[in-house]
């Protein structure tokens, strides 16, 4: 007698343990995917959805895995399991294994009190919402800040490029040469600004039979690694024959987070989201906190001294590589310094800002000797207590007539030098 050994054949529910542990393998990756970006944000234009999941893809999963063994029970009490290695469970297994870790490890910093992060990098190139309530100001991922053409600042018109004067065109005329002023506060205040009573010295007074136009691309609160992006994005665009810079009051303020890191933070849409869904994860806030990245406290200047330089090198250099003439100025400042900075938060004491902001008039004066660039040294011709207002940083308007004609002194020098 014969014994015939034929084949062992799947239970007929075999198959579907396949089929469930697809399903399966599908719910962890969305459930990983969906605990990395919970909650999920959408925007549309004006139009903003926020969805938390909760407790949701960990059910799911739940589900799917006790049906996946209530189906192998009965299986295998039909058939011995098979002995070949099966690839989906081992996935399976090693994605439930990430997410419980990653689950519990964010649970227990929870109870621990370690608060969710925030989304702190943007889309580069993108404006996002108005952070002035007239809409005068609006973010921008390049710029951090900018402001909104069209709108009024503190009753001023900003022009269709964006700055605080009188409307010009991006292309420049035939014939005519521009000096465009960069800076702040202290180069875009005043009705006009001092770049509009440079302008008309200019049209008036040049000595030469060439004609000149000068106007400000000057943004409040600005430093000059903003001036530097500024340039690079728009200012660069004007084809300036002389540029005025003139930076050294933001860049010493205190800040939690320095300017750099702060522009560092743009990127393509989908580096984007996906660098804030890990922000706002408690486990980056921990890991941030041990390397002592993040702080309440104003700890940091907004440009420490060295990248000022640097930027400040920057800035020039790339302006002579682009054909123009660079004239760097220094702050001036009043003897004595409102104690509304203090109180403002931008800095610890009065005597610290006066120590820092007179460091950084040195580093400016350094950089423009180092750099071949003209050094308008303003810090030390302009002094009349009468010219500054009573937060000692910031003129009057006396003060601002003042500095155009010293400018324009300036500006006629470098066209009477400078090469043909």
């Amino acid at each position: 007698m014969f014994l015939t050994m034929t084949p062992q054949r799947d239970s007929p529910r075999r198959p579907w343990l396949t089929v469930i542990d697809i399903a399966l393998v599908t719910v962890l990756t969305i459930a990983l995917l969906t605990w990395f970006c919970d909650p999920l944000r959408l925007e549309w234009n004006a139009h903003r959805l926020r969805i938390s999941w909760g407790l949701r893809p960990i059910l799911a999963v739940l589900l799917i895995s006790a049906c996946r063994i209530w189906f192998n029970w009965k299986a295998n009490q039909s058939h011995p399991p098979p002995t070949e290695t099966r690839i989906l469970p081992r996935i399976a297994l090693s994605l439930g294994s990430i997410l419980i870790c990653l689950s519990l490890t964010e649970g227990a910093l929870a109870m621990m009190g370690v608060p969710p992060g925030e989304a702190v990098f943007v889309v580069r190139g993108k404006t996002g919402p108005a952070i002035r309530a007239d809409g005068s100001m609006v973010s921008d991922s390049d710029l951090l800040w900018r402001f909104q053409p069209g709108t009024v600042f503190n009753g001023r018109t900003v022009n269709e490029l964006g700055f605080l004067d009188r409307e010009v065109s991006v292309a420049k005329p035939h014939g005519v040469h521009r000096v465009v002023c960069m800076g702040d506060s202290c180069s875009g205040q005043g009705t006009p600004p001092y770049s509009g009573h440079l302008n008309a010295l200019l049209q008036s007074q040049t000595n030469t039979t060439d004609s000149w136009e000068a106007f400000n691309t000057a943004v409040h609160g600005y430093t000059v690694l903003q001036g530097l992006a500024l340039y690079r994005k728009h200012v660069a665009d004007l084809e300036p024959d002389i540029v005025t810079i003139f930076y050294g009051w933001n860049d010493h303020w205190l800040s939690t987070t320095p300017d750099a890191r702060l522009l560092a933070r743009s990127g393509s849409a989908l580096g984007t989201a996906a660098r804030n869904a890990l922000a706002r994860k408690r486990i980056a806030v921990a890991m941030r906190t041990q390397r002592g990245a993040d702080t309440d406290v104003r700890t940091g200047l907004r440009v420490p001294p060295e990248e000022y330089a640097e930027a400040l090198a920057t800035l020039v250099e790339e302006i002579q590589a682009d054909g123009a003439i660079p004239v760097v100025l220094t702050a001036p400042r009043a003897r004595t310094i409102s104690r509304r900075i203090v109180h403002g938060g931008l800095t610890r004491s009065v005597e610290e800002a006066i120590e820092l902001h007179d460091q950084y008039a040195d580093i400016t004066r350094h950089v423009a000797r180092g750099t071949g660039a003209r050094l308008f040294d303003l810090a030390a011709l302009f002094t009349e207590p009468s010219h500054f207002s009573d937060d000692g940083i910031h003129y009057t308007d006396d003060g601002i007539r003042h500095l155009a004609q010293l400018l324009h002194g300036e500006i006629i020098d470098v066209i009477r030098t400078a090469p043909p």
